[in-house]
């Protein structure tokens, strides 16, 4: 079950560096060209083949059959 959350977290933290590129580096970045541009699409492509909906779904529900309160898993 932890693996499933740190795969949702480590595509969360990708698409916000993904995203922080895109403003750093401006619309140039949208050119096809752009090898800087292909390899964000290419990285963002590969985070998202894991069925991000089914990944979400299964934590969701290993939380919920988990015997201690759902506070535990929540950062201080």
């Amino acid at each position: 079950m932890q693996s499933l959350s740190v795969r949702l977290l480590s595509e969360e933290i990708g698409q916000s560096a993904i995203a922080a590129v895109e403003r750093s580096v401006g619309l140039s970045m949208f050119d096809a060209a752009d090898p800087v541009g292909r390899m964000a699409r290419d990285l963002a492509c590969y985070m998202r083949q894991a069925a991000r909906d089914a990944f979400s779904a299964k934590v969701g529900r290993a939380l919920l059959m988990e015997d201690r309160p759902l506070g535990d898993w929540l950062d201080d």
